[in-house]
C-alpha cells in the first residue's frame, strides 16, 4: 500500500491508497513516531482514494492500541476519518470501542465523513488554507 503523511499547519493528512491492516499500522505508526507529533490538533485519515478496503476488526483493534499509547503525549487530538465506504463507518466505531477499551485517558475525539471538506469544517479549518509544510511517502 502507499501512503502519504502530510504535515499541515497544526495537524496531518494521512491519505491512503489501500486499506489493508498491516499497511495501515505502517502508516499509523510513522505518523504517530513524527517528533512534533505532541503538537498537533487533528488528524486527517483519508481514505476516499482507496482502491480496496480489507480492514479487518482484529487490525483494526491492533490500530486503536497502538494510538492507546500516544494519547498521553497528545491527548487532545482529533481525528476525522473520510472514506466513501459505509464499511468503514463501522469500522470507526469499532475503533473508538478499542481505542477507549485501551486507555485509562479518555481517547480521542473521533469522526467518520463521507467528505474531506465536511471533515475539514468539524475540524474547524478552511478547505482552501491548509497548508503543506512536509510530506512523508510509504509503500
Amino acid at each position: 500500500m502507499a501512503y502519504q503523511i502530510i504535515q499541515e499547519d497544526t495537524g496531518i493528512h494521512l491519505k491512503l491508497d489501500e486499506l489493508e491492516d498491516a499497511e495501515l499500522l505502517a502508516a499509523n505508526s510513522a505518523m504517530l513516531h513524527l517528533p512534533n507529533f505532541s503538537s498537533f490538533k487533528y488528524v486527517i485519515c483519508d481514505a476516499t482514494g482507496a482502491k480496496t478496503s480489507k480492514l479487518t476488526i482484529p487490525g483494526v483493534r491492533a490500530i486503536a492500541e497502538q494510538d492507546a499509547d500516544f494519547i498521553a503525549l497528545n491527548p487532545g487530538v482529533k481525528v476525522a476519518v473520510v472514506a466513501t465506504k459505509q464499511v468503514i463507518r463501522g469500522l470507526t466505531n469499532v475503533y473508538r470501542v478499542y481505542l477507549e477499551q485501551a486507555s485509562d485517558i479518555p481517547g480521542w475525539e473521533t469522526e467518520y465523513f463521507t467528505s474531506l471538506s465536511e471533515a475539514r469544517r468539524w475540524l474547524g479549518l478552511e478547505e482552501d488554507t491548509a497548508s503543506e509544510s512536509a510530506s512523508t511517502s510509504g509503500n
